[in-house]
């Protein structure tokens, strides 16, 4: 939900195709106002997730996590790819050659061509908003950590929103972390 905008309820002629690692079904919906002068594309899939006892389920089915750490080193360029086409290749090999489904991308976020392309080929991505969160620099004065109501509590709650904003229709986008440990 968005300042500004409404929920709209959209009703379909038939059962949606469920989005997962084995099948990649999606689905595009465009919203225009009156004038046309905007218009929002949204690229979404169906899926369900859901924690039973200790195991996550996606789409009525136990999911067996297969994953990948990613620690966001790219010594060649200083920064990941942007392209659309370097994320697939490197998410399809991590999938069809070493049998990958999750890829958590440590302390870092994606940029949107990354999930654009786990959409499509059915990877779970798990990322985490770039904060260490296990107490290390406690013993250097005056530092700010998060849990104490300071000036990086507000930050880290600001990037959430912006990654579930930006990223949370993608069916790729399995889990959300504060951070590190």
């Amino acid at each position: 939900y968005r300042k500004g905008f409404k929920l709209v309820e959209i009703l379909l002629d038939r059962d949606p195709e469920s989005w997962s690692e084995h099948s990649s079904n999606l689905y595009t919906l465009s919203f225009v106002d009156k004038t046309a002068a905007y218009v929002q594309t949204i690229r979404f899939g169906f899926r369900s997730v859901e924690a039973r006892g200790q195991a996550i389920w996606v789409n009525g089915k136990k999911w067996f996590m297969r994953g990948k750490l990613d620690c966001c080193h790219f010594p060649l360029t200083g920064h990941p790819d942007m392209s659309e086409s370097w994320w697939r290749e490197t998410l399809r090999r991590l999938k069809e050659e070493d049998g990958v489904n999750t890829v958590r991308f440590h302390s870092w976020v994606p940029p949107k061509a990354a999930f654009d392309a786990a959409d499509e080929l059915g990877m779970l991505i798990a990322v985490e908003v770039g904060i260490w969160v296990d107490g290390w620099h406690r013993t250097q004065k005056n530092c700010d950590f998060i849990g104490y109501g300071r000036k990086i509590d507000d930050f880290v709650k600001r990037e959430l929103r912006a990654v579930l904003e930006e990223y949370g229709n993608s069916p790729s986008f399995i889990s959300l972390g504060i951070g590190n440990e």
